[in-house]
Order: structure tokens, then C-alpha cells, then sequence
């Protein structure tokens, strides 16, 4: 049960501005656009929002709108950190900016609105302010790649836990599920409840014992 946003850096995408929606293009896209990897898009082919994350996939997304004309320094127009995913509509994949958090200026929190029918730039980064890994609330930090901090948010009714190589939020089914993962090989200081006997046991490392329990 997991859906933290991803701290995962220089993954890349061309995104198309209409009607203040951001369509998510391919990163050939980016020829057209005068960021940085404008002319060394061979650099980041395998590094493709669009292949590297799945719909609903949280992660902190950086979208960079810059002035016409060759490419120059400081030539950016405006631009928007925030937290969001790929949503699908009819099988056409847009960025759901979900939680805005700055922009060219400083923080915000309303959507920045884009030239409309302008092609940006668009990448994944690790926040500098530790303050936006606590961007949505019941949070702790988490690493499951050294160096790169992960926010993870608790759910209500469920346990931080490691589930699947993911660090993350884990509810009453899942929990079920890990535990009846480990019977048929149980470990030392296991309990269970023998149906035949009618008694709990624990397990010794050997040998499943009753447990023995005080009566009022």
C-alpha cells in the first residue's frame, strides 16, 4: 500500500502546454525545446518519465518553460517544483501536478500557468529543502537507495514496513499476507493457535510448545 513520492533524479520528458494542461511527449520532443540536452538527447533516451514511471507514481517533478530563440544562459521564463505523476485520460498520458511547492521566485501553492501551446522542459529531482520531503502530511523519511531520502506517508490503520523492496505504508491484508508467507517455515518466537489442541504455541527454533496461561 504505497504511493510516495519518488526521489529519483534525471529521469526526463517533453511536456506540451494546452489549456494550462501539461501533455506528457516523448523526450525527441526536447529538439525543439533550448534546455540543456537540446543537442545530446542520446545522453538521456533510457531516462524517459514515460518508461521509467507507471501512472499514479508519485515523484517531485521540476517543468522548466524557456524564452524563444537559441539557447542561453539563464533564458528560463518560469518554473514550477511541485510534487505529482503520468495521468492517464483515454490512454494519453499527462502530468498531474498535484502539489505545487515553487517556483521561478519562491514557494507557492497554486499551479503556475504556462504559455499556452509551448513545449517545456521537464525532470525529476531530489529537493534541496529537506521542508518539501514533508510536503503531504503523516510523513517520515526513508532510504532505499543510499544518499536518496524518501518520504514515506502512514495511512491510517497500518504499519511502516518493508514490502516488496519498498519501504512503505502497510495495512491490515498486507500484513496477513507477510505473515501467512512464513508458516510453512516458522522462526523462533513465532505464536500461532492450534485449532486441534485448542491452545496457542510459540515456537522454541525447534519446536512448536503450548504457551502456558494464567487464569483469573
Amino acid at each position: 500500500m504505497t504511493n510516495n513520492p519518488k526521489t529519483r533524479n534525471n529521469y526526463f520528458c517533453c511536456g506540451e502546454t494546452s489549456r494550462n494542461q501539461i501533455l506528457l511527449l516523448d523526450i525527441e520532443a526536447l529538439k525543439d525545446v533550448p534546455c540543456q540536452y537540446q543537442n545530446k538527447l542520446d545522453y538521456i533516451t533510457n531516462r524517459s518519465i514515460l518508461q521509467n514511471f507507471q501512472p499514479d507514481e508519485l515523484f517531485f517533478y521540476e517543468l522548466v518553460e524557456y524564452r524563444d530563440g537559441p539557447r542561453q544562459p539563464d533564458n528560463e521564463l518560469e518554473i514550477e517544483r511541485g510534487i505529482g505523476c503520468i495521468d492517464l485520460i483515454d490512454d494519453v498520458p499527462y502530468l498531474n501536478r498535484i502539489t505545487p511547492l515553487s517556483n521561478i521566485d519562491g514557494p507557492i501553492t497554486r499551479n503556475v500557468e504556462f504559455s499556452d501551446n509551448k513545449k517545456l522542459f521537464i525532470q525529476t529531482y531530489i529537493p534541496l529543502d529537506y521542508r518539501d520531503l514533508f510536503s503531504t502530511p503523516n510523513t517520515i523519511l526513508a532510504t532505499e537507495v543510499a544518499g536518496c531520502p524518501s518520504p514515506v506517508e502512514l495511512q491510517d490503520h497500518t504499519l511502516l514496513g518493508r514490502l516488496d523492496g519498498t519501504i512503505q505504508s502497510i495495512d491490515q491484508q498486507e500484513l496477513w499476507s507477510l505473515l501467512l508467507q512464513n508458516t510453512k517455515k516458522p522462526t523462533q518466537g513465532m505464536i500461532r493457535f492450534n485449532k486441534r489442541k485448542k491452545c496457542f504455541e510459540g515456537y522454541d527454533g525447534k519446536n512448536w510448545r503450548p504457551l502456558l496461561m494464567g487464569v483469573k
